[in-house]
């Protein structure tokens, strides 16, 4: 009876300072926490998903000022005694056409431009009934300049209509696996002087952060602009479009800062766990990671959010009985979460109760 007291007694203090240390603070429930509280999605960025979006834009065949066209006008169809001829698309979006004069086909595509030709032939009274034939002999080109997490950095000519940020990115053979989502993409005309092909030493500096900027390393009188980021996760959205590039734009493709989280107490290898990358990781993944809880009757789990409603870190409760029941209480976790199995008086009781076997056990044995 004296030893069932004492432990009734132990217990029920630990139950005390449990409460104490540990229910004065505010906190939120896991399966109940607000959605400013929540950690974001993980971002759908793929190269599988990169390359299918870039064959998924139409061919474009729209006309641009300093396109090169090859022309062919016949008077009627039986006539088959002009060749073709070339003609540059001019700075205004005119080409002058041999009898009929100057002709406006920019923004148009082959086929409308055709008929522009004919039109315009009809109506000045030079043909009754010509044909029309054109084509794009060489599309007027932008230089673009893709390094840091690409498989090929250099300096890629993109036809105007294609000069797309994916299609940049397929130029330069995909991205990379350690490739971020938010691409920076500087304005510097300085760089369309560059040769295709070459390649920019910038890449060390666009490994550690996407806020640094690639000009330390750029050659002395080149000089870039505030980039311009532009999340590729969003593009294939159903409100995301082609970012369109410019002439002499240089994209910047950053490594992905690795994320963590930090499992502490009652698991069986504490320590750093790495999110996986494009990957959301949950609260029972997490303590799996870590090896597993060290008591199965260890079941409060704290998590500590460092971003809460105004700036400071935030305290969630989780219990692991009620993740694996509930969907909403297994929470994602964001990067820097800290998360601790907690003692509780169970666990603690436990532990006591195995260190007094332990002495019981080492008491009973015989010493010779």
């Amino acid at each position: 009876m004296k030893k069932t007291g004492f432990f009734q007694n132990i217990a029920i203090f630990l139950l005390l300072l449990h409460c104490v240390l540990g229910c004065a603070r505010p906190y939120y429930r896991a399966g109940q926490l607000p959605i400013e509280l929540q950690a974001p999605p993980a971002s759908s960025l793929h190269r599988e998903s990169i390359a299918q979006l870039g064959r998924s834009l139409p061919p474009p065949e729209i006309i641009q000022p300093g396109d090169l066209l090859e022309l062919l006008v016949l008077p009627n169809a039986s006539d088959s005694s002009t060749k073709p001829i070339p003609v540059r698309v001019s700075e205004e979006g005119s080409i002058q056409v041999p009898l009929v004069g100057k002709v406006f086909v920019a923004g148009l595509t082959v086929g409308e431009a055709e008929l522009a030709i004919t039109r315009a032939a009809q109506e000045r009274g030079i043909y009754q009934n010509p044909v029309v034939s054109l084509a794009i002999k060489k599309p007027r080109s932008n230089r673009i300049t893709v390094i840091g997490a690409v498989r090929k950095e250099g300096v890629y000519e993109l036809p105007v209509a294609q000069s797309t940020l994916l299609d940049a990115i397929l130029a330069a053979g995909n991205l990379t696996e350690d490739a971020d989502s938010r691409v920076q993409i500087y304005r510097s005309r300085a760089f369309s002087q560059r040769q295709p092909g070459s390649v920019l030493n910038v890449a060390a500096s666009t490994s550690t952060s996407t806020s640094s900027s690639p000009t330390s390393e750029l050659e002395e009188g080149e000089s870039t602009a505030e980039p311009i980021v532009i999340d590729l996760s969003q593009l294939g959205s159903k409100n995301g479009e082609p970012y369109l590039l410019e002439d002499g734009d240089i994209v910047v493709v950053p490594q992905r800062l690795k994320e963590s989280v930090y499992v502490l107490g009652l698991v069986n290898r504490p320590g750093k766990i790495d999110i996986p990358p494009n990957q959301e990781l949950y609260l029972l993944d997490a303590l799996a990671m870590a090896g597993g809880r060290s008591s199965e009757l260890a079941d409060k789990v704290i998590i500590l959010r460092h971003k809460g409603p105004k700036g400071g870190p935030v305290r969630i409760v989780a219990s692991v009985r009620e993740a694996k029941q509930n969907p909403d209480a297994n929470i994602r976790l964001a990067p820097g979460d800290v998360i601790s199995v907690e003692d509780t008086p169970i666990t603690m009781f436990e532990r006591l109760m195995r260190y007094f076997l332990r002495i019981g056990v080492s008491a009973s044995v015989p010493v010779f």
